[in-house]
């Protein structure tokens, strides 16, 4: 028989609702909306709290056993006197991606003792990790990630000596300032463990190998001693492993040749100092593979060549070399972002990409497969040796998707044809500066946020187009050879500019003035200039 909430529980949801302000900027998530909006006592149904939106009852009882506050634009503080903490029947209670404004997590949460899903994360709770989270003997998920938390009293040893029916434990960002317990390994039912960022140290005991259950582990950003991984060979079932930033090198490697279920793969920002291993090539299911910020060196082998289920790989900042024609690549058809950056390849030609990082591979001209690119969001050729002119194509590349474009570090002189606006309707940065650009000042479509042009050979007046870019926060034109005056409607800019650098021009002629409402300027440097006048008054700080 369906029940109808009960009155009690039904008026402490409505204090709930009050005890909080609506905020759309406590959530982050493209589609948070406000739940407890909806909350009221009006209409035929009105006095139902089951049937309120994140609430659900039980059918037989009427009690309120699950709450999904998640993503709900709630700000404010809570502490253990809220009536939330008077459901004592909940099982499931998720208020992550919310704002509490850096409130303790309130020791009532131990009153809570029949939840087995509590999920607090990125919402805004600071502090120690209250020990009454250890009456919670029936948690089975446990996410306190993206906090400012601590979690010292209770230890991340107590934690896991306690809360043994746990498959889900993520602490990524909680400080644990501790070694990885022997205990954890009595959290056989484990199948997602997420320690990142959580100033571990120390070496990894060799127990873990206890976890068999697991499919995600993520370890990164700690600083372990380098040791043997020998036991990840027995985590069979992993499909995602990330040890970015743990110090790791030499067997760690060789302790994953048998994990072929893998399909998100981290080593980077480690230690590693070898060839890549061909065995790469076993690990069929790769969607993800990183292993940029290492000393690989050496060709990439054949084999990685044939994961035809790739749609990212990073081999940025290692030591690889050899010649990759458009052919070899063409094997990976789902690929989209591929980071080769600091590397000493010579030109490289691939499929469409959404990212391309081609920074510091030595390369001498434009990579010719650019011209079938029209999907590309991000494109690095800073860096390289790329002589010559920008050719006009450049201007149309991915016209409708582009939005970061960094040509910075070259010899690039100039331009293959007379400037005009390019055609990018989503540009946010483009990055030219440290060539050898010559004539006027180019001017980057109306979308631009960031703007560099510094350490250049450009002269001329500074076009008065340049005041068409009202969103652009960075404008960075220093150390060119520009002269006249400076156009009057510059100081229009200052409601967006943040940071405006025109220093070592030759620019002459009153200083414009900046708006008086609304100026946004936090950095402004216009010295070794030949301006005159008062610095305006609409400049100075607040």
């Amino acid at each position: 028989m369906l029940r109808f909430c009960l009155d009690s529980e039904r008026s402490a949801l409505l204090r709930l609702k009050d005890s909080f302000i609506l905020n759309q900027s406590a959530s982050d998530d493209t589609l948070a909306y406000p739940k407890v909006s909806s909350w009221k006592l009006e209409g035929q149904v009105g006095g139902d709290c089951c049937s309120w939106d994140g609430v659900e009852c039980d059918n037989n009882t009427g009690h309120v056993i699950g709450l999904d506050l998640s993503s709900s634009f709630l700000y404010g503080s809570i502490n253990s006197n809220n009536s939330l903490f008077q459901l004592h029947h909940l099982r499931r209670l998720n208020l992550s991606d919310n704002n509490f404004n850096r409130s303790e997590i309130p020791s009532a949460i131990g009153n809570l003792t029949r939840l087995s899903r509590l999920d607090l994360s990125w919402s805004g709770f600071t502090g120690q990790i209250p020990y009454e989270v250890l009456q919670l003997s029936n948690l089975v998920i446990l996410d306190l990630s993206r906090n400012p938390l601590e979690l010292r009293n209770p230890s991340l040893k107590i934690l896991s000596e306690r809360l043994v029916n746990l498959k889900h434990l993520d602490l990524h960002k909680v400080n644990v300032s501790s070694t990885i317990p022997q205990s954890l390994a009595n959290l056989s039912a484990l199948t997602y463990l997420s320690l990142v960022a959580c100033e571990l140290h120390g070496k990894f005991p060799t127990s873990l190998a206890n976890l068999t259950q697991l499919t995600y582990l993520s370890l990164a950003g700690n600083e372990f001693s380098p040791d043997t991984l020998s036991w990840l060979a027995k985590l069979t079932k992993l499909t995602a492993l990330n040890l970015d930033s743990t110090n790791s090198y030499g067997d760690v490697l060789y302790s994953l040749k048998n994990l072929t279920k893998l399909t998100y793969l981290d080593l980077s920002l480690n230690q590693f100092f070898e060839r890549i291993p061909s065995w790469f090539g076993n690990l069929t299911g790769l969607i993800i593979l990183d292993l940029g910020g290492n000393k690989f060196w050496g060709s990439v082998p054949q084999s990685i060549f044939t994961l035809k289920n790739l749609v990212e790989l990073d081999l940025y900042g290692n030591h690889l070399s050899g010649t990759y024609k458009l052919e070899t690549f063409l094997n990976l058809k789902k690929l989209k972002v591929l980071q080769l950056s600091s590397n000493h390849f010579s030109l490289l030609t691939t499929t469409v990409f959404t990212l391309l990082t081609l920074a510091s591979c030595n390369l001498s001209k434009f990579p010719d497969f650019l011209l079938s690119q029209d999907e590309v969001e991000l494109l690095d050729l800073r860096d390289n040796k790329i002589h010559g002119f920008i050719p006009k194509w450049i201007w149309g590349l991915s016209a409708q998707t582009l939005h970061v474009l960094d040509l910075s570090e070259n010899f690039l002189r100039g331009f293959d044809q007379p400037i005009v606006v390019p055609q990018w309707i989503n540009l946010r940065l483009l990055d030219l500066r440290s060539n050898m650009l010559q004539g006027p000042l180019p001017i980057p479509p109306a979308s631009i946020y960031q703007y560099f042009v510094s350490n250049n050979l450009l002269k001329g007046e500074i076009s008065s187009g340049i005041c068409s870019l009202t969103s652009i926060t960075v404008l960075d034109l220093s150390n060119n050879s520009f002269s006249g005056m400076l156009p009057p409607c510059l100081g229009n800019l200052s409601t967006s500019l943040s940071v405006l650098k025109l220093q070592n021009n030759n620019c002459s002629g009153p200083i414009p003035r900046a708006c008086e409402k609304g100026n946004t300027l936090r950095m402004i440097d216009l010295s070794q200039n030949q301006l005159n006048g008062r610095i305006p008054r609409s400049l100075a700080w607040n």
